[in-house]
């Protein structure tokens, strides 16, 4: 993982002015494991969520994804990196792709 994403998610809580006590009243998550996801490769997904929701910044979901989401190369292929619209409209696009995908694999596996 690059040294900027693995900042990021404290870049995002300073930018949104939170301490991590503060991050830990808005996400639910203990200063503890905020502290640990702050200096980690190992972020899950939705805690990723309910930080770019609690910081406001819907960055931190898009960098998160473009690092870790093997369908985040598929999706900004298509739709290159735009506004945070059409970011979020990739994102909600992310089981259609993965039906595709699944379907593909069969289709492969079967010949």
């Amino acid at each position: 993982m690059s040294k900027k994403l693995k900042t990021y998610y404290k870049i995002s809580r300073e930018k949104a002015g939170l301490t991590q006590e503060q991050a830990s009243e808005k996400t639910g998550i203990c200063v503890r494991d905020i502290s640990k996801y702050e200096n980690s490769e190992n972020v899950p997904d939705h805690i990723v969520a309910l930080m770019s929701k609690a910081y406001n910044d819907p960055k931190l979901a898009y960098w998160h994804f473009k690092e870790y989401n093997p369908l985040a190369y598929i999706i900004l292929q298509d739709f290159g990196e735009k506004t945070v619209d059409d970011i979020v409209f990739g994102l909600r696009l992310i089981p259609v792709y993965q039906e595709i995908m699944l379907a593909n694999l069969k289709e492969i596996s079967e010949k």
